[in-house]
């Protein structure tokens, strides 16, 4: 395999990781996931529409479709934990102010 082949199974592994990864339900540990998981889908995002655009524009790179399948599958795990956040927060959070403005935050995430 080449060297980018081997980059996109290693970001695919790293979905898998991030999927399965679990966290404990307080306050702290689910602003800490929704802040780090809110940095992340932002820098895919960014990274996405700049392969989408080459692609487009027919300025296609050599793995582009590679990369963007592989960013768009480290993205969607990113969302599950934001999702995660979400579900733990309403089994975790007590006080309602906190509560919403958690829920408000992972809303925004996923729209």
């Amino acid at each position: 395999q080449d060297v980018e082949t081997r980059r996109c199974n290693s970001l695919k592994k790293q979905a898998g990781i991030i999927r399965a990864h679990s966290f404990e339900t307080s306050k702290e540990e689910i602003l800490e996931y929704l802040s780090y998981s809110t940095s992340q889908i932002k820098s895919l995002n960014t990274e996405i529409k700049t392969i989408e655009k080459r692609i487009k524009s027919g300025d296609k790179e050599l793995y582009d479709e590679e990369d963007l399948a592989a960013n768009n599958t480290i993205r969607s795990a990113w969302i599950s934990i934001v999702e995660q956040c979400k579900s733990k927060a309403k089994f975790g959070i007590t006080d309602e102010a906190e509560l919403n403005k958690i829920l408000q935050l992972c809303n925004e995430i996923l729209n």
